[in-house]
């Protein structure tokens, strides 16, 4: 009704690729991400609301896999970061090229490895699907509320469950968070600690506060990094996809094979410092 309003997205065309090193995971995270990326074939997804890192850590995920022997092939739309061991493709605009078109042209050059730069839609999933279950590793990004609800998500965009839990390999779920400033940070006695944080914890623990200085504006916080949860595939979960089970079921058989909630990462990071628990609060009330 007042008229435009724009959105702007900058990104650093001369930055580097992160390292998974460099991505706040923690080293049981980090083991469980290369469990996956191991494998030779495979559907991996890095999910999460809009900005909250996908891309970055997508891109480090192919950025690890590369080598002389490897066929690494992306779609994208558009093309963010040129990758120089990779071909790379741009889905077109006006629906010429779909991401489905371009996955069906790619499996006929031999790929090892495919990114997708998103999974908008049932046609580009189940071809992503497809190719995965056909000996690739695919590798995109969706967004979605948590990591099991992927799957659910999945399921009810119209993958058929044959072939979601034949193909999935695993979901990386992750958002973003403020980090305290490591130039002013000082440990603190909360007044009060939200039931949310002692459930994810078990335990109070340590807590820690940016008080402000020059560097980081007075503000007490300084960057920022992202806070995940990982859903690796067991027999059990792909049995309750191929029978359409229930999310609260698909949680069970998670926990079951060692899934933590990401409140678990984060409560984790406060006790470490990284991150205060007015920002852990921010996110998870």
């Amino acid at each position: 009704l007042s008229g435009e309003r724009v959105a702007l997205r900058i990104l650093q065309k001369n930055s580097k690729i992160s390292k998974f090193e460099e991505l706040g995971f923690s080293a049981e995270n980090l083991g469980k991400v290369q469990a996956l990326l191991r494998k030779p074939a495979g559907l991996f997804l890095v999910t999460g609301p809009a900005s909250s890192g996908k891309s970055t850590t997508v891109y480090a995920a192919v950025n690890s896999l590369q080598s002389p022997e490897k066929n690494i092939l992306t779609i994208e739309d558009p093309v963010e970061y040129k990758l120089e061991y990779a071909s790379q493709v741009t889905a077109a605009g006006d629906k010429t090229v779909t991401f489905a078109d371009a996955i069906r042209s790619i499996l006929r050059q031999n790929p090892n490895v495919i990114m997708i730069g998103e999974i908008r839609d049932v046609e580009t999933c189940i071809a992503a699907a497809e190719a995965a279950v056909t000996g690739n590793l695919v590798l995109s990004t969706m967004l979605s509320s948590d990591g099991v609800g992927t799957i659910h998500r999945l399921l009810h965009l119209g993958v058929p469950p044959y072939w979601l839990s034949s193909s999935l390999s695993g979901v990386v779920y992750q958002l973003l968070v403020r980090k305290i400033c490591t130039g002013c940070r000082e440990e603190i006695t909360p007044p009060e600690v939200p039931p949310s944080f002692s459930g994810a914890t078990g335990t109070g623990g340590k807590f820690f506060r940016g008080k402000g200085c020059p560097p980081c504006q007075n503000s007490g916080y300084l960057g920022r990094t992202a806070i995940h949860e990982i859903v690796s595939m067991t027999d059990g979960l792909r049995d309750l996809i191929y029978q359409n089970g229930s999310i609260r079921q698909m949680k069970e058989a998670a926990k079951a094979g060692g899934f933590e909630g990401i409140s678990v990462d984060a409560a984790k990071k406060v006790n470490d410092g990284i991150i205060s628990l007015e920002e852990y609060v921010r996110v998870f009330g």
